[in-house]
């Protein structure tokens, strides 16, 4: 088998950097420059170096305006490779540096969808193929040239190819004609039907050897068959139908034909004429779907691919091939996360609107320095929709997933070793059906007991114990048959859970693990005093309080005790309240907050439905950091699930456009130094960002000297991150020379010091 090359990510990032965690592997586009070869998954580019046989990513993390690449060109003259995206944006890159036009995207007189399906060069002119017709961009100017029309009815235009005169383009109602020089060009009057190919839809359009060359969508079967009329005007039909087209390219003298079935060429006349099935793989790989092929510049021995499962492949002709990846998540689907050890764990399906199954078997996702992994839960059958992972604290590579109709899935070390459904535990059907299990989350506590939400049923909670064994308990009439939520335990071992649109439900449990009390939080005064009833998120933090995102802001338990107490009152929930302004309102009050993470420094990051990510301080009435997709490179504005991994303080944010993280300031303290090391060091001349030092006790006393012993900066750290910018109190950058960093905790009962190397 041929060695796949995947790029992997590093193991850490810069604090205050980003980066994205998205599927690579579906190459969907290809361009070529002098020295490079550029691939495009719908999420960022896969860049090979032909000088060093190396691959690099350029995503929306590092300099891309935008995630959603629809298509490639590479304009030679200006040496810029044309990124198309979905919604209508386009990037140029150029000299390493991304510069964006967003024209297309933010054009207020095109109603609806500006979807861009290719984007072919002519000259120094870019034509976008859009589904409202043709933008013709000029690559020197950088401007819009026109906007063409080619019908009143269907202007939906796919793909275009040219002449020396003429241009031809596969549209919703045909294939079409115009003269370049046309004035009238970018209405529907220049634009002639070519009748032989009749009226059908058209994909795919390309000209050689003195014929057309376009694929036709049948609607009655959803076919695809690829014709050619040729310079006598006589159309072939099924000269290779039965797959599904992806391009149609001439390249070095050859016509590629890609589909999903491999890669088919026309060979130019000089090189004997006739079609020839050049690629295909060995039983070692999957079976190919092409989308995009060329042949190589600058050695035509040298052919590229764009694979749905191998982002490029190399090839020098059949069975003699190299394929390249960049590491990322099977999926970019992602409902909730949860963290232990380094990992991050994912679960990648979901539920509708109306709690109804969206049948995702993504299986279970796990993230580990820098590495993803993809566990396929068949038990026989896939296990499907997983909404919750419960991480076994005791057993590493033990963890629980919940599926939202199959019940519960057990995994040890990525293996499915059982599935808890009603015929081996006392998980029931929802509403009465008996195979529909739809589990809503689950948590440890303490003693390894798992506390598991069983949706729309009786007896909603589930207990398994460190043992194995199960029992299930019912509660009141208005929290049985509930649609439930996550499930939390809190640092004094009372369980939290979501119940959907109705509150929250707390409960308590003894030594035996017997019902010791329980109450439904709602929003009214003296049962929890909610924002709302519709709880979306929760937490707790360092200090034992419990944090709730509803659909009207955020809600704190100051009292979480007192709850379950007999006769405790004034332990309902408070609203924070913030000044903005110079007015005081509460915090995010009329923002959805659907995630909540509190990270080493307890403060807490709240992402929303709408509005992107907050960071607040611990108390919640300092705003500390706002990202959103115009400020920052974070993925989307809507948030469903955050989780921060401990040790490095990366925070991972899932979006509903996948997985993105960000490396915070902050990291999980502990009770004793363990190995304290600055990052990077030495510190280097370009070096300019900030230097962090980890591995300390919480809120340790940080005090930094040169070898004289003269003070130069000093700090406390965020749970066990300290950070320094590289400045003396005067502002200027420290000299070369070692700095010790001298580490206390709060009595100055422990001590320790390391040291920082300055290379200037």
């Amino acid at each position: 088998m041929p060695e796949l090359i995947i790029a992997q990510q590093g193991t850490e990032i810069p604090l205050g950097t980003w980066r994205d965690h998205l599927p690579m592997a579906n190459g969907i586009a290809l361009a070529q420059s002098e020295q490079k070869v550029f691939s495009a998954s719908a999420n960022g580019l896969l860049i090979y170096n032909r000088d060093d046989n190396t691959v690099e990513k350029l995503s929306r993390s590092n300099g891309l305006s935008d995630i959603g690449i629809s298509w490639l060109d590479y304009h030679k003259a200006t040496n810029t490779l044309i990124i198309s995206y979905a919604n209508g944006n386009i990037d140029f890159l150029q000299d390493n540096r991304v510069t964006n036009f967003s024209d297309i995207k933010r054009a207020g007189s095109i109603l609806g969808s500006k979807s861009i399906y290719r984007v072919r060069i002519d000259g120094n002119t870019a034509y976008f193929c859009c589904n409202f017709g043709i933008v013709t961009v000029d690559l020197i100017k950088r401007e819009v040239r026109s906007t063409i029309l080619p019908s009143l009815t269907k202007p939906e235009t796919f793909d275009i190819a040219f002449s020396e005169d003429s241009l031809y383009i596969a549209t919703a109602a045909g294939v079409f004609k115009a003269n370049k020089e046309d004035k009238t060009l970018p209405y529907y009057i220049a634009w002639t039907p070519v009748s032989a190919f009749g009226t059908s839809k058209y994909y795919h359009i390309a000209l050689f050897e003195e014929s057309i060359f376009a694929v036709a969508y049948n609607a009655g079967d959803a076919s695809e068959n690829l014709l050619r009329l040729n310079k006598n005007a006589t159309l072939t039909q099924g000269i290779s139908a039965g797959y599904d087209y992806a391009d149609l390219r001439v390249s070095g003298g050859r016509l590629f034909i890609a589909s999903n079935d491999g890669l088919r060429t026309y060979k130019s006349t000089a090189e004997g004429g006739g079609e020839e099935n050049l690629f295909s793989y060995s039983a070692d790989l999957k079976h190919p779907e092409i989308n995009a092929a060329f042949r190589d510049d600058t050695d035509p021995n040298i052919f590229w691919i764009a694979d749905k499962n191998y982002c490029l492949i190399k090839s020098y002709g059949l069975y003699d091939f190299q394929p390249f990846m960049i590491e990322g998540p099977y999926s970019s689907n992602v409902f909730a996360m949860t963290s232990n050890l380094r990992n991050i764990w994912v679960a990648p399906g979901s539920y509708d609107g109306a709690y109804s199954p969206t049948y995702k078997v993504d299986g279970v996702l796990m993230y580990n320095k820098g590495n993803w992994e993809r566990y396929e839960l068949k038990f026989p059958e896939y296990i499907r929709d997983i909404v919750s992972i419960a991480v076994d604290p005791t057993q590493a590579g033990h963890i629980f997933a919940c599926s939202w109709g199959n019940g519960v899935a057990e995994l040890k070390n990525g293996a499915v070793v059982n599935n808890y459904t009603e015929t081996n535990s006392t998980l029931q059907g929802y509403i009465g059906i008996q195979k529909d299990l739809r589990i809503s989350g689950a948590a440890f506590d303490k003693k390894a007991n798992l506390w598991v939400a069983n949706s729309g049923v009786t007896k909603p909670i589930s207990l398994r114990n460190a043992s194995g064994e199960w029992r299930s308990f019912g509660f009141s009439s208005d929290i049985n048959n509930s649609q439930t939520g996550p499930v939390m335990v809190d640092s004094s071992g009372q369980k939290w859970v979501i119940l959907q649109e109705k509150g929250l439900l707390v409960f308590r449990t003894d030594e035996d693990n017997n019902l010791a009390g329980y109450k439904r939080l709602t929003s009214a005064t003296g049962q929890g005093g909610l924002s709302t009833d519709f709880v979306l998120s929760m937490a707790t933090d360092r200090d034992g309080l419990i944090w709730v995102g509803t659909s009207k802001g955020v809600s704190v338990f100051y009292s979480p005790d007192f709850i379950l107490e007999t006769g405790a009152d004034n332990w309902d929930s408070q609203r924070i309240t913030v000044s903005q302004g110079g007015f005081n309102q509460y915090l995010l009050d009329a923002e959805e907050v659907s995630a909540i993470c509190v990270d080493g420094a307890n403060r807490k990051w709240l992402g929303t439905k709408k509005a992107g990510l907050f960071l607040v301080s611990p108390d919640g009435t300092s705003q500390l950091a706002h990202f959103n997709v115009e400020n920052s490179p974070i993925l989307s504005n809507t948030i469903n699930s955050l989780s921060i991994d401990g040790e490095t303080g990366e925070l991972f944010i899932g979006t509903d456009r996948g997985i993105c993280s960000y490396r915070t300031d902050a990291t999980t303290g502990a009770t004793g130094f363990g190995k304290v090391y600055a990052f990077p060091n030495p510190v280097r001349p370009d070096y300019h960002g900030v230097i962090t030092i980890n591995g300390m006790v919480t809120d340790a006393d940080v005090k930094i000297t040169d070898v004289s012993g003269n003070l130069v900066y000093q700090t406390v750290a965020n749970g066990g991150t300290a950070t320094w910018n590289g400045l003396l109190y005067s502002g200027k950058r420290a000299a070369t020379g070692v700095y010790l960093v001298f580490c206390t905790n709060a009595d100055g009962s422990q001590t320790k010091v390391t040291k920082i190397l300055f290379v200037n």
